[in-house]
């Protein structure tokens, strides 16, 4: 087992984000073929895409409990295997309830992914260049999410929502084997310390998780970007989630045109913003 370069490391860790906001918003993509197929309600159709938050919520400060413990590589193997054989399973589903249940088992994948990456990321790379670092990471959201949406309407439409869902599982469960050959960079390697730190004021080992959460929400700053994310999801998850169908829906857009392009449109902007925001951390943090 070996650890990988930082280079090799934010290349798949970064397509494996890609994947991981494919298999997100296929349902968004797909989602006027699924109603159909199931007979389903819009309010069901809006289950069927926010269920999986509720697993990922709970799970979230577990895994970054045990991330501080364990090996965050064969975390976020484990974590990929599981939403990516889930999304398999979500092309297999006789039923609506089957469908939800592999959702469930995606929030838990995905947060096992997601909550320890940009530790191991921070562990490559100093603090100077992180924010340029996880910029690119999280470049792979927009893109992911564009390709998503083409995948679910365009396949969709062509081959039978079903496909989709093969097509996008496939590729997540190679990806998993892969992360789980890698050995751990080391803790803290990259981190601005002192040569020399008397033993007494050398920081203790991880926190309890009580003390961790009561050291977060003691923090100002993680306050306002915790309240700030929420309004961010609140507004732009409806608009993921309907626009492919809105437009299919209401407008008469052929649902694969309307897909792939909404999708165009996510990406380009997303992509942007999201470098330069980076970027421009950097630059403010100096």
């Amino acid at each position: 087992m070996k650890t990988p370069s930082a280079g090799v490391a934010l290349g798949v860790l970064t397509a494996v984000n890609l994947l991981n906001y494919v298999d997100r918003y296929i349902p968004a993509g797909a989602l006027p073929l699924i109603l159909v197929a199931f007979g389903l309600s819009d309010t069901q159709g809006g289950l069927l895409q926010s269920l999986f938050m509720l697993p990922y919520a709970i799970v979230s400060p577990l895994v970054g409990v045990l991330g501080d413990r364990s090996r965050r590589f064969l975390i976020a193997g484990t974590g990929v295997l599981v939403w990516s054989v889930a999304t398999f399973g979500s092309g297999l589903a006789p039923t609506f309830a089957v469908l939800l249940a592999a959702r469930i088992l995606i929030g838990v994948g995905e947060a096992s992914y997601t909550v320890v990456t940009p530790s191991l990321l921070g562990d490559y790379y100093p603090p100077e260049r992180r924010a340029r670092i996880l910029a690119i990471f999280y470049a792979a959201i927009p893109v992911g999410s564009a390709v998503g949406f083409a995948v679910g309407g365009a396949v969709g439409t062509y081959l039978g929502w079903r496909w989709a869902f093969y097509i996008a599982g496939v590729p997540g469960i190679a990806m998993a084997l892969l992360l789980m050959t890698f050995a751990d960079p080391r803790r803290g390697a990259k981190e601005n310390r002192p040569v020399a730190v008397p033993k007494a004021t050398q920081p203790p080992g991880p926190l309890s998780p009580p003390a961790s959460w009561r050291s977060l929400t003691a923090r100002r700053s993680y306050i306002i970007n915790v309240t700030s994310q929420t309004i961010y999801t609140f507004a732009m998850g409806g608009l993921a989630a309907w626009m492919p169908t809105y437009f299919a829906r209401v407008r008469g857009i052929p649902l694969a045109r309307s897909s792939i392009t909404f999708g165009a449109v996510v990406c380009l902007a997303g992509f942007a913003g999201t470098l330069l925001g980076g970027h421009l951390s950097d630059a403010l943090s100096r």
